[in-house]
C-alpha cells in the first residue's frame, strides 16, 4: 500500500494537466494524437528549405528564412507580415493520389502548388491550446511531386507531418 502512494499521489498531480492537454486537442475537427507522439519525439530530422520533406509519415523540423529572402514558386495566397519566417519545401513523390494532410507544431500558412496550379485546402482545423500540434490542413493530392510553401511562421523553424489521414 505505502509504495502505491507515490504513484496515486502523482496522477492526481498530474491528472488535471493531462486533461487540460487533452481538451485542447478536442477542438481539432479529427484526431491528431499520433502528430502530437511524432512531434514530441526528440531528434526529428531537419529539413533544409528547397529540400523534400523526408517522406509520408515521417515527420521533420524544417528550418525556416525570413519571408523576404524566400523565392516562393507562387506568392502566398495570404500575405506574410514582416518579421516571420517562410520555407519553399517539396512533398515526397507520390505513387497514388489522393487526401493527404500536413500538419504543424505552430501556426503558419500552408500554400500547395501542383502540376503548376493551386490546390484549395478540402478541409482546415487548428487549436492554439493543445501541446505540440497547432494546425492541420487537408488537399487532394494527384500522383507525383508537390511543392509546399509556408509564411507567416513566427520562429525560424516549425514540425512538419505529411500523411494520409486516419
Amino acid at each position: 500500500m505505502l509504495r502505491a502512494l507515490p504513484l496515486l499521489a502523482l496522477a492526481v498531480l498530474t491528472g488535471p494537466a493531462w486533461a487540460q492537454d487533452a481538451s485542447g486537442c478536442a477542438k481539432f475537427r479529427w484526431p491528431v494524437d499520433r502528430e502530437r507522439s511524432a512531434f514530441g519525439t526528440p531528434g526529428l530530422r531537419t529539413v533544409e528549405p528547397g529540400k523534400p520533406l523526408p517522406g509520408i509519415m515521417d515527420p521533420a523540423v524544417v528550418a525556416l528564412q525570413p519571408v523576404a529572402d524566400v523565392k516562393f514558386e507562387r506568392p502566398p495566397s495570404r500575405k506574410p507580415a514582416a518579421g516571420t519566417f517562410g520555407a519553399v519545401l517539396k512533398t515526397p513523390p507520390l505513387a497514388v493520389g489522393g487526401p493527404y494532410q500536413i500538419t504543424t507544431s505552430d501556426d503558419v500558412w500552408i500554400d500547395v502548388i501542383q502540376d503548376g496550379r493551386e490546390l484549395r485546402p478540402t478541409a482546415v482545423t487548428g487549436a492554439p491550446a493543445c501541446p505540440n500540434v497547432r494546425k492541420s490542413v487537408r488537399f487532394d493530392f494527384a500522383a507525383g511531386q508537390a511543392t509546399v510553401e509556408i509564411s507567416g511562421a513566427a520562429a525560424s523553424s516549425v514540425k512538419v507531418d505529411f500523411l494520409p489521414p486516419e
